[in-house]
C-alpha cells in the first residue's frame, strides 16, 4: 500500500508541476512589464495549486464552489499557453519552409535588382519619345524605357513572391495534425485548436485533483494511533446522543453522514451500537 501511495504521488508531483509549468509560462505571456508578469505568475501558480489539492484535503461544500472556480481560471491559463505555443511554433515552421525562404531569397533579389534602375516611369519616358527629334536623345530614351519597362516586369514578380510567401505562411503556421482533421470534420483551425486545448487543459487538471485525492486520502478501516480504542468509545457516544436529539439516524448510512468516515468504520461502530454486550 505504502508503495503504491508513493507511486500515486509522483505521479501527482509530476503532473501538478508540468501544468504549473504551463500556468507560469501563460501568466508571462499575458504580463506586459515584469512586475505584472510576477504576480501573473504567483497568482497562477496558486489557483492551480487550489485545483489540484482542494479535493484532496477538504470535504466542505463551499470547497467544491471555490474548486470549480480554481478550475475554470486555471483552464483559461492552459489555454492561454497552448495558444501562444502553437503561434511560436506556426512561426518555427514558416521559417523554416523552404518554399519561404526561396521566395524570401528571389525578393531580396529582385529588390536589388529594383535598386539598381534609375528611370522615370513608363508613361513619361513615353511622352519624351514622340516629342524628341535629336537621334541621340532618342536613343538615350529608348534605353530608360527599356530599364522602365524592365522595372515594371520585377515589380511583377515582386508581387507574385510575395502572394507566394503570404500564402505559404498561412499554410504553414497551421498545426499539420489540425489541418488534418479540418479537412476530416470539416471545421475551421481555430474551433479546432480551442477544442484539443480545453480537452488536454481539463483532462490534465482532473487528472493532477483525482491523483491527489488517492495519494493523500487515509486508508479505509486502517487504525492510526488517533484511532484508538477511547475515540472508539467517544464516537458512540456521540453518535448515541445524536440518535437520541434526532441528529443522527441509527443506520450506516447515518452514522457515515454523520460521522464523515468510510464505510467500514460506520459499519463497525453500527455492530458495536447494537451490540447488547456493548459497555455504555
Amino acid at each position: 500500500m505504502n508503495h503504491r501511495r508513493s507511486f500515486l504521488a509522483i505521479l501527482a508531483i509530476c503532473i501538478t508541476s508540468t501544468a504549473m509549468a504551463m500556468t507560469a509560462a501563460a501568466a508571462i505571456d499575458r504580463g506586459g512589464t515584469t512586475i505584472d508578469q510576477a504576480l501573473l505568475v504567483a497568482l497562477s501558480l496558486v489557483i492551480c495549486a487550489g485545483t489540484n489539492f482542494i479535493p484532496a484535503i477538504s470535504k466542505h461544500p463551499l470547497a467544491w464552489l471555490i474548486w470549480g472556480g480554481c478550475l475554470l481560471a486555471t483552464i483559461f491559463g492552459h489555454v492561454t499557453f497552448f495558444t501562444h505555443a502553437e503561434m511560436r511554433a506556426g512561426d518555427v515552421r514558416v521559417q523554416s519552409s523552404h518554399l519561404v525562404q526561396g521566395a524570401e531569397h528571389q525578393i531580396k533579389a529582385v529588390n536589388d535588382a529594383l535598386a539598381s534602375i534609375k528611370s522615370r516611369p513608363t508613361a513619361v519616358i513615353a511622352a519624351d519619345l514622340a516629342v524628341t527629334e535629336d537621334n541621340r536623345l532618342r536613343h538615350a530614351l529608348r534605353i530608360e524605357l527599356g530599364e522602365a519597362k524592365r522595372a515594371e516586369v520585377l515589380h511583377d514578380e515582386l508581387l507574385r513572391l510575395s502572394a507566394t510567401v503570404t500564402t505559404a505562411s498561412v499554410m504553414n503556421a497551421t498545426d499539420p495534425v489540425t489541418t488534418l482533421l479540418m479537412t476530416v470534420i470539416r471545421s475551421n483551425p481555430a474551433s479546432i485548436s480551442l477544442g484539443i486545448s480545453l480537452g488536454f487543459s481539463i483532462l490534465l487538471e482532473l487528472l493532477g485533483a483525482f491523483l491527489w485525492f488517492q495519494a493523500l486520502q487515509r486508508p479505509d478501516g486502517v487504525t492510526t494511533p488517533v484511532a484508538s480504542k477511547s475515540q472508539t468509545n467517544n464516537q458512540l457516544t456521540d453518535i448515541r446522543e445524536a440518535i437520541a436529539s434526532g441528529k443522527c439516524l441509527p443506520t450506516v448510512a447515518g452514522i457515515r453522514k454523520y460521522l464523515s468516515c468510510g464505510q467500514s468504520n460506520a459499519m463497525k461502530l453500527h455492530r458495536e451500537l447494537n451490540n447488547p454486550l456493548q459497555e455504555n
